[in-house]
């Protein structure tokens, strides 16, 4: 993939986390709340995985420092 930022190669890979603890969002200047977390507010959708890691499929550039990956949150 090419970056949209500088137009460099992209580097394939995965993102991994701690299923126990999942990965989500949370917006600048917003702390997310324990009824938040219970409920699942902020989860990144594009998280899978089973009880030894989740993923998320992910380009990264090296160039520029920056992650794309495709998703949906959780509201």
């Amino acid at each position: 993939m090419i970056c949209p930022y500088c137009q460099g190669e992209m580097q394939r890979g995965e993102i991994s986390a701690d299923p126990r603890g999942g990965l989500f969002f949370e917006p600048e200047g917003k702390k997310r709340t324990f009824g938040d977390v219970l409920c699942g507010v902020g989860r990144i959708e594009a998280a899978r995985g089973g009880w030894s890691r989740l993923r998320v499929t992910a380009d990264y550039c090296h160039q520029c420092k920056k992650m794309i990956f495709d998703t949906t949150i959780a509201k």
